[in-house]
């Protein structure tokens, strides 16, 4: 079985990680967001190949070493 990642070692833009588990998460569903603050006080937000088309109409594109 899969362990969760220690706290300093998340990915950008995650608070807690766990392993998602069929029994456990049987209710979650996909939605739609009302808003994004969850990205409050974050300068950079990484973007895959796929949004940089939409993404460009709105927002700079910047490429980062780091």
């Amino acid at each position: 079985m899969a362990t969760a990642p220690q706290a300093a070692n998340l990915p950008l833009l995650y608070n807690d990680l766990i392993p998602l588990n069929s029994n456990d998460h049987v209710t979650w569903k996909s939605r739609m967001l009302e808003n994004a603050k969850f990205m409050d006080g974050q300068h950079a937000i990484p973007l895959t190949i796929e949004e940089f088309v939409p993404a460009s109409r709105n927002y700079p594109i910047i490429f980062s070493a780091t």
